[in-house]
């Protein structure tokens, strides 16, 4: 096991006077949105006309629900955000639900922060950037762009080129609910249900629950993409002295992959090619007993596939299981002075879901240094087999976060804040063997480590990777 720990301290303390109130705030914690603040500064003289003085304050863009809910249903918000100036996004599909690409004035998803509610989302191991996980967009009340710029409250390293930033809507005052239903090409169905319970119990608590669930075809080759979401929020209002609130999020994708083509393969093959639609595992069809079967030899060519299947569709996945928790907090100490505590957990399972690695009966990692007869692997009463496994690369991440802040308003004109923010990143990556099915699939997406496990000689699960490591 590798142990590799990244420590980031970072510390911000904006100080202004002779500020103009105006605006919406540009960032998405609980402090940014109780304050909205433009801080001008003092105009510098041009240069010879090299340097010249700019007066603008952050270019920021917004949009609203407004907005969101003209644009097509179960559609990313990275997709609705693309009409903003410098930022540009690419499906990788009409619905989103494959991913895509973010370029915000030149900068890649990965130099880019990610925000939920003021909580990072950003990858903690590569700070890469999943758009097919995103809130859906009937629960988005606001997202805005910060071009080049970022925030005091914006905790991640990846915030080099601008930050995005989206926030929940709050529950309505009014018991009501909300059932949507979508149908398109290429098989799309998409259901979205929301249920606002209103004021309820002696304090007026609000709350809503929601879920949606969208599955559809790929638009070239075999397979389809699914996703599943479920959102829930709990508010708490303390009249003058501020609010009290929790919201719960999880999503699931199971995504067949989009083969890419090379400039050659296109020529030949036309703008559909894509990944095999069969897989052939000898070890696991003939299951004759006596005779070796070797999976990934050459002469297994049977319905006209290569044994090793790696292109096979059905092992092309991409399975993700995310979901945060996210507490956000005002508290109006004094008239002048206010705290706001905003924690969170994220947790992260996912894998590229291709990896395969094939091993014999006689393999010692599974039978021991000093045993001299084989393993049954697959079930065919023999030991001369080589048997292919899915190795994916898991990686499990579990993740804590808060964002503080204290404002004091010194004077009407005069205002101090004081914010600090951590986040602590568990990172687990794992490549345990799992079964293989006959037809190529795997018995269980996250290989071995959710499913049945190949065991080694000492009882562990086999592991083709193993690696843990933080990030502060």
């Amino acid at each position: 096991m590798i142990r590799h720990s990244v420590r980031r301290i970072l510390l911000g303390l904006p100080l202004a006077s002779s500020l103009l109130v105006s605006g919406q705030a540009s960032a998405q914690s609980t402090a940014s949105q109780l304050e909205e603040v433009i801080i001008t500064s003092r105009t510098a003289a041009n240069i010879s006309g090299a340097i010249v003085a700019e007066t603008a304050n952050k270019a920021r863009s917004s949009i609203t629900q407004e907005y969101i809910s003209r644009q097509s249903t179960g559609q990313t918000i990275l997709q609705s955000l693309n009409l903003v100036p410098g930022l540009n996004f690419t499906n990788n599909d009409a619905y989103g639900s494959s991913g895509g690409n973010i370029r915000l004035r030149g900068f890649d998803g990965n130099r880019v922060s990610l925000t939920f509610d003021g909580i990072p989302l950003n990858d903690t191991g590569n700070y890469a950037v999943y758009t097919n996980q995103t809130l859906d967009g009937e629960l988005i009340e606001r997202a805005n762009v910060n071009l080049g710029t970022t925030d005091v409250d914006s905790p991640t390293a990846s915030a080099t080129g601008g930050t995005i930033n989206y926030l929940t809507r709050r529950p309505a005052d009014e018991m009501g609910a909300m059932l949507t239903a979508a149908l398109g090409s290429s098989q799309y169905r998409r259901g979205f249900g929301l249920v606002d319970t209103g004021p309820i119990g002696p304090w007026g608590t609000t709350a809503y629950v929601a879920g949606s669930s969208q599955v559809y075809d790929k638009f070239k080759g075999q397979g389809f993409l699914s996703k599943h979401q479920f959102n829930a929020r709990v508010y708490q209002s303390l009249g003058e002295l501020g609010f009290v609130s929790l919201s719960a999020h999880y999503n699931e994708n199971r995504n067949n992959n989009y083969r890419t083509m090379t400039r050659a393969e296109f020529i030949a093959n036309g703008r559909y090619f894509d990944f095999e639609s069969s897989c052939y595992l000898p070890s696991r069809n003939n299951g004759i007993t006596g005779i070796a079967e070797n999976d990934g030899s050459s002469t297994a060519t049977a319905l006209g596939t290569p044994a090793n299947c790696t292109n096979y569709y059905g092992r092309q996945v991409n399975p993700s299981n995310t979901g945060n928790l996210r507490l956000q907090s005002s508290f109006k100490l004094t008239d002048a002075v206010t705290l706001t505590v905003d924690p969170s957990y994220q947790y992260v399972l996912a894998d590229g879901g291709s990896q395969t690695g094939t091993m014999s009966e006689t393999d010692k990692r599974v039978i021991g240094a000093s045993a001299v007869a084989g393993l049954d692997l697959n079930g065919d009463a023999d030991t001369k087999d080589t048997v292919r496994f899915f190795t994916p690369s898991v990686t499990n991440t579990n993740r804590i976060g808060v964002t503080s802040s204290l404002l004091w308003d010194v004077t009407p004109t005069q205002h101090l804040r004081v914010a600090y923010t951590y986040d602590h990143g568990n990172h687990r990556q794992t490549g345990i063997y799992g079964y293989l099915l006959a037809n190529g699939n795997a018995e269980n997406v996250f290989g071995g480590r959710n499913g049945r496990a190949v065991l080694a000689a000492d009882g562990t699960p086999l592991r083709a990777r193993d690696r843990f490591s933080v990030a502060e």
